[in-house]
């Protein structure tokens, strides 16, 4: 198979998966219908799913919203960054009060992690934690974003799918402040591990 929102606080403009897109592209089709496959794959089971770079939570609450038998965690350290001049980056202890709130409204099965995404990937693997999908959208520093996507493939399941956002980010200006190459010499390693999904502006990618 190839594939090429009532809780948004809009005083704060953060959206989300379904509309932090580059125009002219059908990423909200693609993502939902991988989501779809991941329900269908999953159907019996209780589906887990972790989120890398969690933000306001809004990713990850339609998620689970989407996918029903699921339940969600989120890593975030909700430090302050600089980042193309956003001022919200500068203020993420805002933003993670705001995370809990959205979290809370959406009565939805989904808990935290607070901390450093190396040090909560690692916890997760010595606690023999797995996941069904695993969405990185966290640093996108090439070192930062290659580490993630690393440890993270460590505790997907297989036949488990990984999403890394932003692909194409910065990538024409400054490699080390994009995930770009990060992913493509992930891919270059473990590709015989994995099929790729789709790769346009998300990558998705299942695990063999």
């Amino acid at each position: 198979m190839n594939w090429d929102n009532d809780l948004q606080l809009e005083t704060m403009g953060m959206l989300g998966w379904t509309h932090d897109l580059p125009k002219n592209m059908n990423q909200k089709k693609i993502f939902e219908s991988i989501l779809d496959y991941i329900l269908e794959k999953n159907k019996n089971k209780l589906i887990k799913i972790l989120e890398v770079g969690s933000f306001t939570g809004i990713s990850l609450i339609n998620i689970v919203k989407r996918i029903p038998n699921s339940i969600g965690l989120a890593i975030d350290a909700w430090n302050n960054y600089d980042e193309e001049n956003n001022e919200l980056f500068k203020n993420m202890s805002c933003v993670e009060k705001v995370f809990h709130e959205n979290v809370k409204k959406s009565q939805l099965p989904i808990t935290s992690m607070k901390g450093d995404s190396v040090e909560k990937l690692s916890e997760l693997m010595k606690n023999g934690e797995k996941f069904d999908f695993i969405y990185i959208d966290g640093s996108h520093l090439l070192l930062d974003c290659y580490t993630d996507i690393v440890l993270s493939w460590q505790i997907l399941n297989n036949g488990g799918i990984m999403a890394i956002d932003d692909y194409p980010y910065l990538k024409d200006v400054d490699v080390l402040k994009s995930p770009y190459e990060a992913v493509n010499h992930f891919l270059k390693k473990f590709g015989n591990q994995c099929k790729i999904l789709s790769k346009t502006y998300r990558v998705f990618i299942e695990k063999n």
